[in-house]
């Protein structure tokens, strides 16, 4: 844990189940000869607001994982959070209330990351971290703008459009904003505890970065990840190499 002077205390959370399929059956995920974690592990660390982070897993196979990539495991969820449907509301709470039960460690805010996208460039953390904190917010959640057409299927299997279709002139059409909640989103810890994700006062941010939205958890984006994945490493290989130089 690092004390972060004059400032809010961040915690990051990042829930992973054992059950969901990058970690079943023992299985060791890599990306492009990494381990999997350790994509979220770095980006995490280079944070100069987040003073510690915490895996909230029900799995001791994944625990090991992720403290072999430097990450703090502290506990092993309880029975009744070991499976993938559990929802995250109530996981977040449990990570909140044990800590602060256990180790009397009361962040203000918390800040939740998936490991499933991989892809958080440099600075990304905390450009989204001084948007929030510079807002009257209690929650956020990372989010993409589109523009284009959203359809949906009904019961019976009919297609309808929940946003603008063709017919609507592009100068009449209002962004539209998808979650990307497991790339980042924050509360207040007060709104975890109330075992809620997004608290009365509620703010999107939008995200700028072609690879952030990229999520590995189907086959499509795995797909698309290990095409990524070299280019992402050369890319935030060569931004520490200038940042060195720099200092």
């Amino acid at each position: 844990m690092r004390p972060v002077n004059n400032r809010p205390r961040i915690a990051a959370v990042i829930p992973i189940s054992g059950a969901d399929h990058e970690f079943s059956n023992g299985q060791r995920p890599q990306l492009a000869q990494r381990p999997l974690v350790s994509y979220t592990q770095r980006a995490v660390a280079e944070s100069r607001y987040v003073e510690r982070a915490v895996v909230s897993t029900d799995s001791e196979h994944v625990a090991t994982l992720c403290q072999e990539a430097g990450f703090d495991v502290p506990f092993i969820r309880p029975a009744a959070l070991a499976n993938p449907e559990a929802s995250a509301p109530h996981v977040l709470h449990h990570a909140v209330e044990w800590l602060g039960a256990h180790e009397e460690y009361l962040p203000e805010w918390i800040l939740v990351l998936f490991v499933t996208y991989p892809f958080r460039s440099r600075g990304l953390i905390d450009s989204f971290i001084e948007t929030v904190l510079s807002r009257e917010l209690d929650s956020a959640i990372a989010v993409l703008p589109e523009r284009h057409p959203h359809w949906m299927l009904d019961p019976d299997q009919a297609p309808y459009l929940v946003t603008y279709g063709s017919e609507t002139a592009k100068s009449h059409k209002q962004t539209v904003y998808r979650e990307l909640f497991g790339l980042m989103s924050m509360a207040k810890r007060e709104v975890i505890l109330g075992r809620s994700l997004y608290g009365k006062r509620l703010g999107v941010i939008p995200i700028d970065d072609v690879f952030a939205p990229v999520c590995i958890h189907d086959l499509k984006g795995w797909q698309l990840a290990e095409l990524l994945a070299p280019r992402f490493l050369e890319i935030i290989s060569s931004n520490s190499t200038q940042n060195a130089e720099r200092s």
